[in-house]
Order: C-alpha cells, then sequence, then structure tokens
C-alpha cells in the first residue's frame, strides 16, 4: 500500500489543480450541506479553521456562525506539538500566524469541551480515516478533548477507497464532500 506521505502529496497535487470556478461550486456545495445539517444546526459552538492551499472554502460556515451568533473558535499553532483554539467574533480578530495561516489574536482560550469540530484533511477513506498534513495537531487535541461532535470537510478527488491508517489517527465522525455526507454512526 502507498505510504501517507505519498498519497498526501498526489491528493494534495490534484486537489491543487482543481479550477476556480469548481473549487468555489463544490465548496459551495459543502457549505450548504453542512449548515443545514442537525450537527450544525444543534452546536453552540463551532470549532472552525481558516482554509489554505485550495482546502474547501469555511469561511460561508463560519459567518453562518457568527450570523446565527454561535461561538466561534479558531485555532493557534503554539508549537511544534501544540495548537489551542481560540474564541473570536469575528475575522478582524485574525492576523497571519504559523505556516502564513490566519489565527486568532485574543488570548481568550475556547473553553467549551465540546461542540462541532471541523476538521481539515488531505485524503480520507470509506471508513473515515484521514490522512492530514503530517503535523498531527487535531490527532492530539482530539485525544485530548475527546467529547467534540467532529466533521471533515473535503472534495470527493480527496477521498480514495483506503488509506493506510494508525492506532492514534482521529477518524472524523462526519464527512462533507459536494457530493455526500458520510457517517460512521
Amino acid at each position: 500500500m502507498e505510504q501517507k506521505k505519498d498519497i498526501r502529496k498526489r491528493i494534495l497535487k490534484k486537489r491543487s489543480q482543481l479550477s476556480e470556478k469548481l473549487w468555489e461550486e463544490y465548496s459551495a456545495s459543502i457549505a450548504t450541506l453542512l449548515i443545514s445539517h442537525p450537527i450544525f444546526e444543534e452546536a453552540e459552538i463551532v470549532y472552525g479553521y481558516m482554509p489554505i492551499r485550495n482546502e474547501v472554502d469555511t469561511l460561508p460556515i463560519l459567518e453562518e456562525a457568527f450570523r446565527l451568533h454561535k461561538k466561534v473558535a479558531l485555532p493557534k499553532v503554539l508549537s511544534k506539538t501544540e495548537m489551542q483554539f481560540f474564541e473570536v467574533e469575528s475575522f478582524q480578530e485574525l492576523t497571519p500566524g504559523a505556516y502564513g495561516i490566519l489565527e486568532p489574536q485574543t488570548e481568550h482560550p475556547a473553553m467549551a469541551e465540546e461542540g462541532l469540530m471541523l476538521m481539515p484533511g488531505a485524503c480520507f477513506d470509506r471508513e473515515l480515516h484521514r490522512i492530514g498534513y503530517g503535523g498531527g495537531y487535531y490527532d492530539r487535541f482530539l485525544e485530548a478533548h475527546p467529547h467534540f461532535t467532529t466533521a471533515a470537510l473535503a472534495f470527493t478527488l480527496q477521498c480514495l477507497e483506503q488509506i493506510p491508517w494508525d492506532p492514534h489517527d482521529i477518524r472524523p465522525e462526519y464527512l462533507f464532500t459536494e457530493q455526500e455526507i458520510r457517517s460512521r454512526t
């Protein structure tokens, strides 16, 4: 079986070749599916992320959470092994941080131990195993905070039949693509 790093590289290259038109169209479809799903509707706090390198556009999802007066928390990388989420009330509270990703300026950590956690990733399979970007940030965070409802956002081109995984890899409960919602529950 192909190694994680090789799969990651291959799939990220495919994702980077997605046209802007398709990226916008697919991202909008994914946002619509998530926003109308009970896991979003019932969430009091949404732990999101700022999209990079042609990831699914999370901005419409986060904007809808702000509009509905839900709490929104975004990650900040604190070290090579740790990230923490901080509550924000608008995108104006963000500045470029680690890896050039927009991060919260605030020093008010999000304290909720449950809510909706949106997970990025490079690749997923039918069993919702996930290959991230290799840093292990989400695996470590969710291992320490296991009570979140987890939902990954990805384009169908990022989905394979089977990928290698390790016991410490955290699988999302849901995967939203432009074509379907997959669930392991």
